[in-house]
């Protein structure tokens, strides 16, 4: 899915469930945002920085974000990016699960049959270890996430749980991710993600035409790439091989996976016979994900305590519009034109502008356009100049808890969280936390908290007093307030570790 569904469907969603155009707005924006948290963001195991070309604002220097305290104030808050761009994944030595299985192909292909919802079907036929990974609909993790969800909501206070409109959209974005992404896992596997054999049906006469593909993903983010038959796992990482196939919500195809073969492995010199072949219907599949994104938003507006439940269209857009809307949104998720639409490099434009006329038509009129770069500017107002002379500004603790990107964060920590502890406690998997991998690899400890500024009025190492020669610097290690002179070393722009903790490592 991109962002006509993510973020135009998602929004759509919203006002049908009940929610006002600004909580929809910040539900929508968040489940788009899943695929926008990305490096750009800063790193995920140093202190959130930027530079100029990264966060739109006048101001001109470096970006330093260094004191930002989760709300209990006990330990300092890193970035829980949710996706990589194409040329991140190029340039990682290895597939980030933990971006790409709790955020984007949610684990669902486990639990006995009397324990799961009657609507999910669990997948045979493969042996391989991670094939309880498989990414389904209506899994059990799933169903647990709503679940949390509704918990959550039913809980939340508006203080200590100011994140909940985040963590909606948040997770609007995996619920729906777990209808197009079906049938894929979030790492690197050949023998379950590899496939070949794509076909796509045109519309008129239900005729095939087989699909050749011959521009690479390695080369751009273009809609029409796919990732090529080379033996690197990153190849092979969720849908990668079918190119943006699965997202494009107008597309009806067939395609052979991997995981579905003799040996899990494709032979593309076997008989038609011996093939087995998958049959996907995105604007089903996709409707299906729509009305129930509906019922799960409605559920949280109206403070449901459980999912699935009893919730119907009828219900909630009355009996007498049941059809006028499904048939609307069956209309956006449709193009006239199938044949050609995957060398399209506007197509979401066309699927987008659908959505629009849906909500204009259906949802009060209003106009909405998805702004990339909208969180980014209001955290630059959170920005203060900490040093006139060279450029450094740094981040106001007070007014940055308050912005959308830093309860986004706090929204992905909550969810990454939870799934690696169902996924520890179904599975007995266990989902690596790459942040703390960095943190340890260059040198970090795992649990850094950082000393206030106004705490210190003496470098604890050389005990002299700060000032303009021997200005305060904090340790990227132990996180303590240390003056210049003693924390000499630049390893990345603008951190610094005292001396204590270089000779200690």
């Amino acid at each position: 899915m991109d962002v006509d569904f993510h973020y135009y469907a998602t929004f759509a969603a919203a006002r049908f469930a009940g929610w006002n155009k600004q909580e929809a707005e910040t539900i929508a924006y968040s489940a788009q945002f899943v695929d926008e948290f990305n490096m750009s963001y800063g790193s995920s195991s140093e202190p959130w920085s930027f530079t100029t070309s990264q966060l739109p604002s006048p101001k001109m220097g470096t970006f330093r974000f260094d004191q930002i305290n989760h709300q209990n104030g006990s330990s300092k808050i890193r970035p829980r990016r949710t996706v990589q761009s194409t040329a991140e994944c190029m340039k990682s030595l290895h597939i980030r699960k933990d971006i790409w299985i709790p955020f984007h192909f949610l684990p669902g292909n486990y639990g006995k049959k009397n324990e799961r919802d009657p609507r999910h079907i669990k997948r045979e036929g493969c042996s391989n270890k991670n094939f309880d990974l498989l990414c389904r609909p209506l899994s059990p993790l799933a169903i647990a996430m709503i679940n949390d969800l509704l918990d959550f909501n039913k809980n939340h206070d508006g203080i200590n749980h100011d994140y909940l409109l985040q963590l909606v959209g948040l997770r609007m974005h995996v619920f729906a991710d777990t209808w197009a992404h079906q049938d894929f896992v979030g790492d690197g596997v050949k023998a379950i993600n590899d496939c070949m054999g794509y076909y796509n049906f045109i519309e008129k006469g239900e005729c095939l035409e087989q699909l050749n593909w011959d521009i690479p993903i390695m080369k751009d983010d273009n809609n029409m790439g796919y990732a090529p038959n080379v033996q690197l796992p990153r190849a092979y990482l969720g849908h990668g091989r079918l190119g943006h196939f699965p997202d494009y919500s107008w597309c009806r195809y067939y395609y052979s996976p991997a995981w579905m073969q003799a040996g899990g492995s494709i032979n593309p010199n076997s008989s038609a016979n011996n093939v087995k072949m998958l049959v996907r219907d995105n604007p089903v599949v996709f409707q299906t994900a729509f009305f129930e994104l509906v019922k799960v938003l409605y559920a949280l507006k109206n403070k449901i305590s459980t999912y699935p439940n009893r919730i119907t269209l009828s219900l909630i857009f009355g009996t007498n519009k049941v059809d006028e809307i499904t048939n609307a949104v069956r209309e956006a998720i449709a193009l006239d034109r199938s044949e050609d639409l995957y060398s399209d490099t506007l197509v979401f434009q066309k699927t987008v502008d659908k959505w629009k006329e849906l909500i204009k038509n259906h949802c009060g009129g209003n106009d909405i356009t998805f702004d990339n770069q909208k969180w980014k500017t209001e955290a630059a107002s959170a920005l203060t100049n900490a040093n006139r002379t060279s450029g450094e500004y740094r981040w106001n603790h007070d007014k940055f808890i308050k912005t959308n990107l830093y309860k986004f964060n706090l929204a992905a920590e909550h969810h990454f969280a939870f799934v690696k502890t169902k996924l520890r406690a179904d599975l007995n998997y266990e989902l690596d936390d790459i942040a703390t991998f960095d943190k340890a690899k260059v040198g970090l400890a795992t649990e850094v908290v950082w000393q206030p500024d106004s705490s210190v009025s003496k470098c604890p190492i050389c005990n002299k007093s700060f000032g303009v020669i021997n200005r305060k610097h904090h340790c990227r290690t132990c996180g303590r307030v240390v003056c210049s002179s003693c924390a000499p070393e630049k390893r990345l722009r603008g951190d610094r570790i005292c001396k204590d903790c270089e000779s200690s490592q």
